[in-house]
């Protein structure tokens, strides 16, 4: 159980902010909308993915599903960063 906890931790927490840098980079919103969208919608990521943790028999699958989610998204965070999409 505590495997389940810290694996679902620390990918839930990376995952979730990865894809709302991502947001942060596609939307032009102003920066206070931003930042509600970013503090709600990483809530709401994270939860979501630490009860798929927790509902799951195996991590195995998991961790490939999540782990191919955050290769893609640090994938087009890094192009955003070098300006690819400029």
């Amino acid at each position: 159980m505590w495997l389940k906890t810290l694996l679902g931790f620390f990918v839930s927490l990376s995952l979730s902010l990865s894809l709302m840098l991502n947001t942060a980079y596609l939307l032009p919103l102003p920066r206070e909308v931003y930042l509600l969208l970013g503090f709600v919608g990483g809530i709401v990521l994270w939860g979501v993915i630490m009860t798929m943790f927790y509902c799951a028999s195996g991590v195995g699958r998991l961790m490939w599903y999540c782990g191919t989610l955050l290769v893609i998204s640090l994938a087009i965070n890094g192009a955003f960063m070098l300006g690819v999409f400029a």
